[in-house]
């Protein structure tokens, strides 16, 4: 049983190695100038763009780093995915319209709708997989995250 669990794992750090070495022979970074406030909060891509979500403002750059479209949002936007040419943002906003919401947009950036989220009031990540919407928030909104719930 112990030489099947050590075959497993060889095998297993040779094949993140292969995958490693193919991804450094053929991968350029792409640049993007750094004059967006706040900071970088997501990433998803396509074939041809790549969409961020910084604090404030949510940018689409294609893979030479060339900037295509940015948007302000509501700060605080949260990570972001891209499901059928939809893009869809995490968004926690303070003040006077305080709570949780999904922001959508198209893969042009243009506003689309924002539903509110009564049961996650501090959204901030978000993922996509099997017809189903996963979010996590940070529940009690407290600095440190205590307690983070992912709801479907």
């Amino acid at each position: 049983m112990k030489l099947h669990s050590v075959l497993f794992a060889i095998t297993i750090c040779c094949v993140c190695t292969l995958f490693a070495q193919e991804q450094e022979a053929d991968f350029t970074p792409v640049t993007l100038e750094p004059r967006f406030p706040g900071h970088c909060q997501g990433i998803c891509c396509d074939t041809d763009f790549i969409y961020l979500s910084f604090t404030n403002t949510i940018v689409k750059v294609d893979y030479q780093g060339k900037l295509i479209a940015e948007t302000p949002i509501g700060s605080h936007a949260g990570d972001l995915c891209l499901v059928d040419d939809k893009i869809y943002i995490a968004q926690s906003l303070r003040g006077p319209k305080k709570g949780g919401y999904v922001v959508v947009m198209d893969n042009d950036l243009q506003l689309l709708q924002t539903i509110p989220l009564s049961q996650t009031p501090s959204p901030d990540g978000f993922a996509f997989l099997a017809n189903c919407f996963y979010v996590r928030s940070n529940t009690f909104e407290r600095e440190s995250h205590p307690l983070n719930h992912v709801h479907q």
